[in-house]
């Protein structure tokens, strides 16, 4: 996955005045091509005492702006009320990649803010007691004033920021211990909360510049499908459409609405050329499986495994993981104008610096010629880590002389989305005579997405297709891991939230779980047997006595469970349902939870319990399919997702722990999808390998 680059130890501290005035701090990491600084986030005090905090992370649902206001807040010693986000603009000389993804973005985050909070404040301190004739030990911060609390003066931040500017930050400012935080730790509403529930937030596809038009765009119902012909005269005769646009792969109608968009799409009439290689699901599971019983690049080998895996009496397992749609709430969209010398964008995206990159270069302009205006997200999941519609958008914007708004409906982002790629594994094992496992071989068949977006870095094995099955959380005396890359001509597969430790925890999970079965042992226990990590021990016995787990379940009901240590966090849930008439009905959920220190404990609740969501409605129902070329799902009625009256009570138990934060968005959704199989397994005694799993039953 596109992983933002983070600030490291190397850290450095800049300062000066703020245009406008006021004092502007500034976290800087130098990077190897570089010998200037690349400012991933910096402060400003306002000369009303305000604070401005500008970083260049998306804001997309999962609270991260909250977050990382805590951070700073807490070290500045300011409240939450008086400090605002400021989205950075696209700028990857000063910014860097402005990517987010992979459950980065306060780990990422944390030690660059506190120490540009902690900077700024002693900077401030020392203005305030120079002014005083004090010296700085003997002032104190709180609420945006410095204190001597001898004399009983005070000053604010926005009295002493101009001041404080002239002075050069502190190269290593101390830092609050963890009994001194007043804000860090404390369970706290979102700060964007209100905002969202009223409608004042302002998406990238509720952008409207001046002369504005609508853009929607006709697709072959076939993947791979190009225009041969396109009768576009009706379409020029409904109110309101202005022109229409023969590319090579779509046809776009371009409108002074939406509504006038839509009928004029309706109205052309177009001819497809047929696919070069038309997608069928079974063919491609069936090339995948045959891809699992030859030998892969290897990723993992132990030097005993051969012999190990030599004596027979092997137990064996396949699973199956389909394609799958993002499906974020808000669809794609874009709005971009492109001028001679310039193209302004206005959308939300998690790859700013990426996309201004492929702007740039599909229009032959230098990189400060390209601005995006990023909006917060209504969603992403991983849809937005690729540029493809901001480039579709920039391209029909390049041959009209106004701004363009693409937007793709529901069904458009559906089946023209890229999708998670689909996966099969093939796992064997022997077990020892005390029930443990001797050897160990995981053979991994899917597309690699690390191939295509990153292709020097990928030498047979996909880094991120094989996560957590390389170097898994248990201890296994011999094993193997490999993969065989398979891709499915014609489709571009992508990121999905999650990313490889999803696909890898799903089949590894089971297949402790089916191991379990077969030594005769409880699955908690057995797991407890085969991990050294104490933390991951504690989420494990935390979420035990949480679900009570040794409670026995009536007939048709189950508990499942799954661990894993992923994106700097630990984590274990334990799923029960009631499985009955072709049904499962998920009824509780119970997560255990290390993120290390917790910044805001309300925040890190509501990601579990979304995060839990997304992982059991893909797990149950969730899948895109494909017969002769055509996707056969366009909307939440064809790709179900979790009703209200279907999510389940979450439970959510938060480790108290000291160490660096680490990530959270992405955590329970990998767990959510191998503790719901194994309940099923658990309910019924029927161990199912086949996802979405009610199509299964």
């Amino acid at each position: 996955m596109t992983r933002p680059s983070a600030l490291t130890r190397r850290s450095l501290l800049m300062s000066g005045l703020a245009v406008g005035g006021g004092l502007y701090v500034a976290a800087a990491t130098p990077t190897k091509a570089q010998a200037q600084a690349v400012l991933n986030a910096f402060v400003r005090i306002k000369p009303d005492g305000s604070v401005g905090l500008t970083l260049a992370r998306a804001e997309m649902g999962q609270g991260v702006s909250t977050s990382l206001t805590m951070i700073l807040a807490e070290e500045l010693d300011v409240p939450l009320s008086r400090v605002s986000i400021e989205q950075a603009p696209s700028d990857i000389a000063r910014y860097g990649a402005q990517a987010t993804g992979g459950s980065t973005s306060v780990a990422s985050s944390y030690e660059a803010l506190r120490k540009v909070g902690a900077a700024a404040r002693e900077m401030l301190v020392a203005e305030a007691a120079a002014r005083w004739g004090v010296a700085p030990d003997t002032c104190e911060t709180r609420d945006g004033l410095v204190r001597h609390p001898a004399s009983g003066r005070g000053l604010t931040y926005g009295d002493l920021a101009e001041g404080a500017a002239q002075r050069p930050p502190p190269p290593s400012p101390a830092l609050k211990t963890p009994d001194q935080f007043r804000i860090i730790g404390k369970p706290t509403t979102r700060l964007d909360g209100r905002a969202r529930v009223d409608g004042s937030v302002r998406y990238g596809i509720d952008a409207a510049p001046p002369g504005v038009r609508i853009a929607l765009a006709a697709y072959s119902p076939k993947f791979g499908g190009k225009v041969e012909r396109v009768d576009e005269r009706e379409a020029l005769k409904v109110a309101g459409v202005s022109k229409v646009l023969r590319l090579d792969d779509s046809v776009v109608v371009i409108a002074r609405n939406t509504f006038a968009a839509l009928k004029g799409r309706e109205a052309l009439k177009i001819t497809w050329t047929e696919p070069e290689h038309p997608i069928d699901t079974k063919a491609v599971f069936a090339a995948l499986e045959a891809a699992t019983r030859t030998p892969g690049a290897t990723a993992a080998q132990t030097s005993g495994v051969e012999a190990a895996l030599a004596g027979g009496g092997l137990y064996e397992a396949v699973y199956h993981q389909p394609f799958l749609a993002h499906a974020p709430m808000e669809p794609m969209n874009c709005v971009a104008q492109v001028r001679a010398d310039l193209c302004e964008i206005w959308t939300g995206t998690q790859v700013m610096g990426a996309a201004q990159k492929a702007v740039a270069t599909a229009l032959s302009l230098p990189l400060d010629k390209v601005v995006i205006h990023n909006r917060p997200l209504g969603g992403a999941f991983g849809r937005r880590l690729e540029p493809d519609a901001i480039l579709a958008c920039v391209e029909v914007a390049r041959q009209v002389d106004h701004p363009v708004k693409m937007i793709w409906t529901r069904e458009d982002d559906i089946r023209r989305d890229r999708f998670r790629p689909a996966y099969v594994d093939r796992l064997e094992a022997r077990l020892d005579a005390d029930g443990r496992p001797l050897a160990w071989r995981h053979r991994i068949a899917g597309s690699s997405i690390i191939a295509r977006l990153y292709p020097q870095a990928f030498k047979g094995v996909d880094a991120d297709a094989v996560e957590c099955a390389q170097n898994p959380i248990y201890r296994l005396r011999e094993r193997q891991v490999e993969f065989n890359r398979v891709e499915t001509p014609g489709l571009t597969t992508s990121w999905w939230r999650g990313v490889g430790a999803l696909r890898s925890t799903f089949v590894l999970e089971s297949f402790i779980d089916e191991l379990a079965v077969k030594a005769g042992q409880d699955p908690a226990a057995f797991r407890r047997g085969l991990i050294d990590d104490p933390r991951l021990a504690g989420v494990l016995d935390r979420v035990l006595a949480l679900m009570n787990w040794s409670t026995p379940l009536p007939a048709g009901r189950g508990r499942g469970l799954a661990i894993q240590h992923a994106f700097k966090s630990y984590g274990a849930m334990i799923v029960e349902v009631s499985v009955g008439q072709g049904r499962i009905k998920v009824d509780k959920v119970g997560c255990a939870v290390d993120c290390g220190l917790a910044i805001n404990p309300r925040g890190v609740e509501a990601q579990v319990q979304g995060g839990a969501l997304f992982g059991l409605s893909a797990a149950l129902t969730g899948e895109i399919t494909f017969a002769e070329g055509a996707i056969e799902q366009s909307n939440f009625d064809s790709y179900p997702v979790m009703r209200m009256n279907e999510a389940p009570s979450i439970a959510v138990a938060l480790i108290d722990s000291q160490a660096a934060p680490g990530g959270l968005g992405e955590l329970p959704t990998i767990l959510a999808a191998p503790a719901l199989a194994n309940a099923v397994a658990a309910a019924t005694g029927r161990r199912l390998r086949r996802l979405p799993l009610e199509a299964q039953l």
